[in-house]
């Protein structure tokens, strides 16, 4: 692109376009890129004389280098990539997400974010959450769930790895490779099986909230902010987001997600622990997993704290997960749906 001026007829140009169209969020900008806050200019005018140029996006609802990579004549003809979208792509059809995080459920995410605008990443009270993340023998998936978690915009947070006595060195992976100090890795001395591990995780949380991520899945990097707004916004005790999954080896795109109804979900589970999130008080009122369990536990802990607790659904994509991939114990373990049926007299 053109190296722009400031003040000249171009950049003016670029200014109104932009600062008219409701794309640009100046707070979330400056938040999200801190090497601009201590500058001299504006979110804005750094973005138009420095910021599309390097690829910034200049809110939640644009991402610069997706566009280009999609629509590269754009670099050729000198125009700002934003501007190309609200003068021309928009009306084309063309993306400006790479992908429906944002853009497929954008009424619900613009809604979040004008309902919690006093909320800062750099000011606000932010509790801290702790992600509980059991595995075995999965020292290659786990790589991308670690990075999904230290890729979140939101800082305040607690990785706490439960190795059930893995085979191929998995935790001296992880504190190798990963020496954040909010990393912390567990190894138990004998297999316990996933409840058991989780529960051991969940003894050790200090959080004020719970979340939980497997080792294969990954997580959208502004999951735990927007699950955050979302508890401040609708004062629930669970939430949950929807889980984007890739299927077979096309790898078709379907979703998990269905607005809560708990005599509906009872029929059975469609809610995915991935992208689930409870107030802590839960665990210490009713207790954690159900190690009797050999499969359907995430349903079992789902049901005890979504029939004491107000749950909501949040309309966004909160996580990723490649289905067929490898072998999971679901699919493998016998059913204990009956079990449950007994248990909660559904």
């Amino acid at each position: 692109m053109n190296k722009l001026v400031k003040g000249s007829y171009r950049y003016n140009e670029y200014f109104d376009v932009i600062n008219r169209s409701g794309f640009f969020d100046e707070e979330w900008y400056k938040n999200y890129y801190q090497d601009v806050r201590g500058s001299r200019y504006s979110g804005l005018e750094h973005y138009i004389l420095y910021g599309a140029d390097e690829l910034r996006a200049p809110s939640l609802y644009f991402d610069t280098a997706f566009y280009m990579e999609e629509n590269a004549y754009i670099k050729a003809s000198g125009i700002n990539p934003l501007v190309h979208y609200i003068l021309y792509g928009q009306n084309e059809g063309k993306k400006p997400l790479r992908d429906e995080v944002v853009y497929g459920n954008r009424k619900g995410v613009m809604d979040l974010v004008r309902h919690t605008k006093d909320f800062n990443l750099s000011t606000s009270y932010l509790p801290l959450i702790s992600i509980i993340m059991p595995t075995k023998n999965r020292k290659e998936f786990i790589k991308l769930a670690i990075q999904s978690v230290l890729n979140q915009t939101y800082p305040n947070w607690e990785l706490i790895v439960v190795d059930d006595y893995s085979s191929d060195k998995t935790l001296d992976m992880i504190r190798r490779h990963y020496p954040d100090k909010r990393i912390k890795g567990f190894k138990n001395t004998k297999k316990t099986g996933v409840s058991n591990a989780r529960n051991f995780g969940l003894e050790q949380a200090g959080g004020e909230y719970i979340a939980y991520l497997d080792s294969d899945n990954t997580w959208s990097k502004y999951y735990l902010e927007f699950m955050v707004r979302s508890f401040n916004y609708l004062k629930v005790d669970c939430g949950y987001a929807i889980l984007k999954k890739y299927v077979g080896a096309d790898k078709e795109v379907t979703y998990l997600v269905n607005p809560f109804n708990y005599e509906l979900f009872k029929d059975g589970n469609y809610i995915d622990l991935n992208v689930f999130m409870h107030k802590k008080s839960l665990y210490v009122k009713y207790g954690g997993f159900d190690a009797r369990l050999n499969r359907e536990e995430d349903f079992d802990l789902l049901l005890k704290y979504c029939k004491h607790g107000n749950t909501k659904l949040f309309y966004f994509i909160g996580a990723y997960y490649n289905e067929g991939t490898h072998p999971r114990l679901s699919n493998t373990e016998s059913s204990n749906f009956n079990y449950l049926k007994t248990k909660y007299k559904l």
